[in-house]
């Protein structure tokens, strides 16, 4: 529960700016290169995982939306160091929210496999 509120606190902390657009940021930034990617890591992870069709939904929209963050933050004109940081914080928030579409077998898989 404290890692779960310290995620949280980061990420509001870190990405408050982009995540009030969220959805605007889906819809305008997501490019073939993004939804490829999105894609291809979601065949990935149906076969490595055995994602229903709801969760492969799922799975595909927060991956679309990780990578979209991704791309705005190495484009940022932060510092090297924050823009680590900002990673850090990113990777830890989609593996807290890859565990709430997940069965807890599916994200133990998927922790190793990452």
């Amino acid at each position: 529960m404290k890692k779960l509120f310290l995620i949280s606190s980061l990420l509001i902390f870190f990405l408050v700016p982009t995540s009030s657009f969220a959805q605007d940021l889906i819809q305008k930034n997501t490019d073939e290169e993004i939804a490829a990617r999105a894609d291809e890591m979601t065949k990935e992870l149906t076969y490595s995982l055995g994602l229903t069709a709801k969760q492969a939904l799922l799975v595909e929209d927060k991956l679309t939306e990780f990578l979209i963050y991704r791309k705005e933050i190495n484009n940022s004109k932060l510092s090297p160091d924050e823009k680590i940081e900002r990673l850090k914080t990113l990777d830890n928030s989609k593996f807290s929210e890859m565990r709430e579409i997940l069965t807890q077998r599916q994200y133990e898989m998927y922790v190793k496999i990452k």
